[in-house]
């Protein structure tokens, strides 16, 4: 079998093992991807969200965004999947191939079953999209600068150059994690060569500047303080905010991670451009030391696994026993089939949450109120933006869209008063019976409101002024009174 074959064959596999579940549901059931529906409804139609003001398309973390604008109203949940897709044929793309050229033909087999729960990885499951395309879009740059390293080609340098630009469009942070890896490679080789073979990547790195100094840095209310893990919650998190997507029936992830772990010991002699030894250590370092949650940006020192993964996945063992070989495999299996299962609980969940859009008006003034935000997951907040699946199926109001910020695509233009109701966690966490009353005097003053999941026992009864206007299991709308 060529190369070529071989890698191909990968992505394949890599692809299906990873896509299938899209088959199951009417939209993917990931966590942050309703909001962005319904953010793509509100930036077709800003007449009818006349407080929202549309940053423009020319902006880093704008590639999904783009993808669904270039859909009708009624593909909106199409376009979603495909999206969803193409994140996961870009990671199976580029895993068997990162394997395959720095570390050798023997490796692929392996490499590509420690990959399968790495192609739709936590990224994907919690529905950030644009960061997960941006990583491993990110590295097949560093699969190009390996080239480049090697042997320079002005046609590969024009299509680094290319692919940096799309990256930078993409997310802004897996750029940023280019410059770090070369800046490593030059401090470790005592050398400017990895600088030159990521020179075609300057235009991108223009960019990036110019983004942090035009949107970045605006004033604005930052949405989450400064925020770290304990250590060992960070141990954790090296797992489970990267190999594992939704359940306990992906739970074969986490031998992978472990596998994965003991290759990066066992190869750290490997000299391996861009993803050696010290970066590994210097990427494992900053995710100790980076905050978890930072001004506009959530899960930050996770998005260093990515790189880290990849950095373990090109040491991957050549020979193992056949044993060993068997048991990967069906790792890979039973992180797939676990991850079908997942997609059909949720979507069962997402149309259980949808199950009252055809009684609402259209463009009703609609607050979510969502006490089970997890439903079939336990690793996502799967349900906490499903109230997202009304903006689009109703056009309702979006109180609660991603717009506090300007690296996001729309912003307030008057922003909300901060109380209770502008806190979307705020029906997860436990309050006294003070805070419970204040909170559901404010529902009062809206138009409906959907309840999900069990109210705690300081919220009995309906909410003034409202009544009960449809109930389906765990679901609950109500509407205002004439």
């Amino acid at each position: 079998m060529t190369d070529a074959t071989r890698v191909r064959a990968s992505t394949l596999a890599l692809f299906v093992l990873g896509a299938w579940p899209l088959l199951l549901c009417r939209v993917p059931p990931l966590q942050d991807l309703p909001a962005h529906l319904a953010t793509a409804v509100v930036i077709r139609h800003p007449e009818a969200y006349p407080n929202f003001v549309f940053h423009g398309f020319a902006k880093t973390n704008s590639s999904l965004f783009v993808f669904l604008h270039a859909f009708g109203d009624a593909h909106l949940f199409l376009a979603g999947k495909l999206f969803v897709a193409l994140v996961v044929l870009a990671h199976a793309w580029v895993f068997p191939r990162l394997a395959l050229e720095l570390g050798g033909r023997g490796r692929v087999l392996v490499a590509t079953m420690l990959a399968a729960p790495l192609v739709h990885n936590w990224f994907v499951a919690m529905g950030m999209l644009d960061y997960a395309l941006g990583s491993a879009l990110a590295l097949a740059c560093v699969l190009l600068a390996a080239r480049q390293l090697r042997a320079a080609s002005a046609s590969r340098g024009v299509l680094l150059g290319a692919l940096g630009i799309l990256v930078w469009y993409t997310h802004i942070f897996a750029l940023a994690l280019l410059a770090l890896l070369g800046a490593i490679e030059c401090a470790r080789t005592r050398s400017a060569r990895p600088a030159r073979a990521m020179a075609p990547l300057a235009p991108a790195f223009a960019l990036a500047a110019w983004s942090a100094g035009v949107e970045l840095v605006r004033p604005h209310a930052p949405a989450h303080a400064v925020v770290y893990r304990p250590p060992w919650e960070t141990v954790y998190e090296l797992w489970a905010k990267y190999a594992w997507s939704f359940s306990k029936l992906e739970l074969a992830s986490l031998v992978v991670t472990l596998a994965l772990a003991v290759a990066l010991v066992r190869g750290r002699r490997d000299d391996v451009p861009f993803l050696s030894l010290p970066a590994a250590m210097v990427l494992l370092a900053l995710v100790f030391v980076v905050p978890s949650e930072a001004a506009d940006w959530f899960a930050v020192n996770s998005r260093f696994l990515p790189f880290l993964y990849a950095a373990a996945l090109v040491r991957a063992p050549a020979d193992v026993p056949r044993w060993a070989t068997g048991a990967l495999g069906a790792c890979a299996l039973a992180c797939s089939i676990g991850l079908g299962v997942d997609y059909a609980r949720l979507a069962r969940d997402f149309r259980e949450v949808a199950a009252g859009a055809p009684l609402v008006p259209e463009d009703a003034d609609l607050y979510p109120v969502m006490f089970d935000a997890k439903g079939s997951s336990e690793n996502t907040w799967a349900l906490v933006n499903a109230w997202g699946l009304y903006v689009v199926d109703a056009r309702t109001s979006a109180p609660l869209l991603f717009a506090h910020s300007p690296s996001f695509p729309i912003g307030y233009r008057t922003p909300p008063p901060k109380t209770a109701l502008s806190d979307p966690s705020f029906a997860q966490r436990e309050h006294g019976p003070e805070a419970w009353r204040a909170y559901e005097g404010a529902l009062a003053e809206r138009g409906w409101v959907l309840e999900w999941g069990t109210p705690p026992a300081a919220m009995i009864g309906p909410i003034a002024r409202h009544e009960l206007a449809f109930e389906s299991g765990r679901l609950r709308l109500f509407r205002p009174l004439p």
